[in-house]
């Protein structure tokens, strides 16, 4: 493992808590965090904070699967393994 993929894994493990975090802060059409509090079927923060917390629930998801799919592909990448599709078939057949 290198330094940057160390980085990423790090981000990837702090985006993971934080989208959890965000998640279980929302409101949702069942039970949620903050109906465990006993605050009950409204929003625990007001309407606004909801769609503050919409937001950033999406920004956090794209950054975890960017984040995964980086991880998925960088040691490939590292290796140059990843290449187009007529040249990874003309190298299957000649083996």
């Amino acid at each position: 493992m290198d330094a940057l993929q160390i980085i990423a894994t790090i981000l990837y493990v702090i985006a993971c808590l934080f989208l959890i975090m965000v998640v279980l802060l929302r409101r949702s059409e069942g039970s949620s965090l903050g109906s465990a509090f006993g605050v009950g079927g409204e929003s625990p923060f007001g309407v606004k904070t909801q769609q503050a917390l919409d937001k950033i629930a999406i920004y956090a998801t794209v950054v975890f699967f960017g984040l995964a799919i980086f991880l998925s592909m960088y040691p490939r990448m590292k290796s140059g393994k990843i290449s187009s599709g007529s040249e990874t078939q003309s190298e299957e057949s000649s083996e």
